[in-house]
């Protein structure tokens, strides 16, 4: 104990105390500085935990220095014996040896030279070198990127239309915020947005979350970490919109996730043109690739650097048409979509992405038998001579073959090409993944849905479509999982959970369709008229069906309402009213007159449905074979099967059951909507017309090795 107090009395008359408060205090400043530095060069996380590492190991050495010199300074201060006492001056006790006076000798010659390494000119010298080696650390991590200093990234893509991304250059625009505080403004705001996700996705090293999965987050309480894990992204862009008369300020903030630190922020104040706006949202666009380190190629480069038009009122259309046509299903939607692109190229002829946006719309108004192929193709037109070889440009002819035409190989050429040109275009992996199940290249199909669903993780859309693609390749475990996990993000989506309902019956769960409807209200709401329909058939409570398929809505689409009224007839049939049968099949016929869709066998399918209504048998087996004889379930592996069952079964109907019977059997192994073990089970189609056929046994079979094999998959 008497030691203990000796040592740290010692430890004070040497003043140890006072070098150590000063080193901890010089280090604080160092620490700040270094974090300081670390954050405007962007120094890897490693850097600052460096630095600190360094000084703790300095710490030892600097206390050691000052114990030694403050002793030698103190034992020579003035020669008068004034000096320190050795720490440990104790006689030999009585029987002990006495040392040895040579090892005595050389043991302080040892400690001599030992000593003499304790310098304040060593340790400034030792400091020196190891920020010194910090300093070269960093320095080579700013000038080499993150391959220097142990960091790999990533290599290229070694082919196809996917590119390697590194993690570190993933990101997501977070909505931004309308500083104008006006409902007015609010379209502008969104269209910024949504223009600053566009120039990032031309940045083929970024990997960019697409629009559909940041939405929710529009003024979101969570943390910015929180939302970044959510997403799957290393860094977030956030920033808002103000707007006046004559200025555009637009103000923008880059933030790494995981630190939670601002990579890069700026704000632009300038005169309110369209070319100031399109020059803010290039220049954020190439801050942020220097943020992220993300290398920008000529081509991209000069691609960021288009400006698309000089007109802010074209401009606003071209907005309100993308976010229309996003909801094209909406029949309604997709109309008003086509009438804004049409004004906006009105407003600006020369606004090619505008042109591109129309031949999209006009191209589905197209395939439901709304719009003529010649303003398809002058739309095009336009298109590939303002843009030729443009992103725009190949995603509208791909559009034109798909929907315009249903020429699936060419869709799928155009698609490629818009992917190769923005390999994280989530808008062009999806198109890609919906052509490639059409061409019967399935397992293709679901690799591109999940591509697109990393890009694009909250994408509902994208987990629907599937779903959809696992449960007709008779995947249903898969799919409803799928189902259940794009629920969690949209519970009250109507149209998910009629999906969910229908395809569950068409896996044999109708507890679980029954459920899905209890649970969801969905009884009530008139958009999901079939999947009630289909449980109430399985229920073979058809007063119910004919309930379900009267309570649904008006379309203004012909095909949609051909379609409703046909099911109204074929309901009204199976309760043995036959006066409304024949009326809803006349109304059928009606509107299939003069309408013709690119889907072939549609409109025979229909159009059988109608005369089988009637009473007309004969006459619909003729359209019914008609319609087989046009569908191609090679040059469709999607909608020309879906067909070819429908007139199978309608065949079936018409009193043709051989022909039917074997029909089913050749496809039962293919994809399909529309035939599976749960709706041969369930629908009169098939139990009340086929069930007692001798062959009925063997398509059981046939489907029933088919869900296995694909079970197992």
């Amino acid at each position: 104990m008497d030691g203990f107090r000796r040592l740290i009395g010692e430890l004070h008359r040497r003043s140890v105390w006072q070098v150590l408060a000063i080193y901890l205090a010089g280090s604080w400043i160092a620490l700040q500085v270094v974090e300081t530095l670390a954050e405007t060069l962007d120094l890897p996380e490693w850097a600052p935990g460096l630095a600190f590492t360094l000084l703790v190991v300095g710490l030892p050495i600097v206390l050691a220095t000052a114990f030694v010199q403050e002793g030698r300074a103190l034992g020579s201060d003035d020669g008068s014996g004034s000096g320190s006492e050795p720490l440990v001056d104790e006689p030999i006790s009585e029987g002990q040896a006495d040392p040895d006076p040579n090892l005595e000798l050389g043991s302080q010659e040892s400690l001599d030279a030992a000593l003499s390494l304790f310098t304040w000119r060593n340790a400034v010298a030792g400091g020196i070198a190891a920020f010194a080696l910090w300093g070269i650390l960093s320095a080579g991590w700013i000038f080499f990127g993150p391959g220097f200093g142990g960091e790999e990234s990533a290599g290229p893509a070694t082919g196809g239309t996917e590119l390697a991304v590194d993690a570190g250059q993933s990101i997501a625009v977070l909505p931004f915020a309308n500083m104008s505080g006006t409902d007015e403004a609010e379209p502008f705001t969104v269209g910024i947005h949504d223009d600053i996700l566009t120039q990032l996705s031309k940045i083929g090293a970024l990997q960019v979350t697409s629009r559909t999965s940041v939405l929710d987050y529009r003024d979101s309480p969570k943390a910015i970490r929180e939302i970044a894990a959510e997403l799957g992204v290393n860094s977030i862009l956030e920033g808002g919109v103000q707007t006046a008369p004559n200025r555009v300020r637009i103000n923008v903030q880059l933030i790494d996730a995981e630190s939670d630190r601002h990579l890069w922020a700026e704000t632009f104040d300038r005169e309110f043109t369209a070319e100031n706006v399109f020059e803010i949202q290039s220049e954020i666009a190439r801050n942020v690739a220097d943020a992220l380190r993300a290398e920008l190629a000529p081509d991209e480069a000069a691609a960021i650097a288009v400006i698309p038009t000089t007109d802010l009122g074209a401009l606003a259309l071209y907005h309100r048409g993308r976010e229309l046509f996003a909801d094209r299903t909406d029949p309604q939607s997709a109309s008003e979509a086509e009438v804004a692109l049409e004004a906006a190229v009105e407003a600006d002829p020369e606004f090619a992405a505008a042109w591109a946006e129309l031949t999209k719309a006009r191209s589905w108004l197209l395939s439901l038998g709304t719009a003529d192929e010649a303003g398809v193709q002058e739309a095009l037109r336009r298109t590939k001579e303002l843009a030729p070889g443009s992103f725009e440009a190949e995603m509208a002819e791909g559009y034109f073959h798909y929907y315009g035409r249903r020429e699936m190989e060419s869709a799928l050429d155009r698609f490629d090409a818009a992917a190769r040109l923005r390999p994280t275009d989530t808008d062009a992996i999806q198109a890609r993944a919906l052509i490639l199940r059409r061409l019967n290249r399935w397992d293709e199909s679901v690799s591109a849905f999940e591509q697109a669903a990393t890009l694009d993780p909250r994408n509902t859309d994208v987990l629907r479509n599937e779903a959809q693609t696992l449960a007709m390749m008779r995947r249903f475990d898969e799919s409803l999982a799928l189902f259940a996990q794009a629920l969690e993000l949209d519970p009250s989506n109507v149209f998910l959970l009629a999906d969910y309902a229908e395809y569950a019956i068409a896996a044999g769960d109708t507890a679980l369709a029954a459920a899905i409807v209890r649970e969801n209200g969905l009884a009530g709401r008139p958009e999901a008229w079939l999947a009630n329909q289909q449980l109430a058939w399985a229920r073979r409570d058809f007063d119910a069906a004919l309930a379900f398929v009267n309570g649904a809505p008006p379309s203004q689409v012909p095909f949609y309402g051909a379609i409703t009224t046909a099911w109204r007839a074929t309901a009204n049939r199976r309760v043995g009213n036959e006066v409304r049968s024949r009326a809803a099949g006349d109304s059928v016929l009606v509107m299939m007159e003069s309408f013709s869709i690119p889907s072939l066998g549609w409109r025979e399918g229909i159009v059988s449905m109608a005369l089988l209504a009637k009473g007309r048998n004969e006459e619909a087996r003729a359209v019914a074979h008609d319609c087989l004889e046009r569908v191609d379930v090679v040059r469709d592996a999607l909608d020309d099967v879906n067909v070819a069952t429908l007139c199978l079964a309608l065949l079936g109907e018409a009193g043709d059951r051989d022909e039917a019977i074997d029909g089913l059997i050749r496809i039962a192994g293919r994809p399909n909507r529309d035939l599976s073990s749960g709706r041969l089970a369930h629908e009169p189609r098939y139990r009340d017309v086929l069930g007692d056929h001798p062959r009925f046994p063997e398509l059981e079979a046939k489907l029933q090795e088919a869900e296995q094999a694909a079970q197992g998959h």
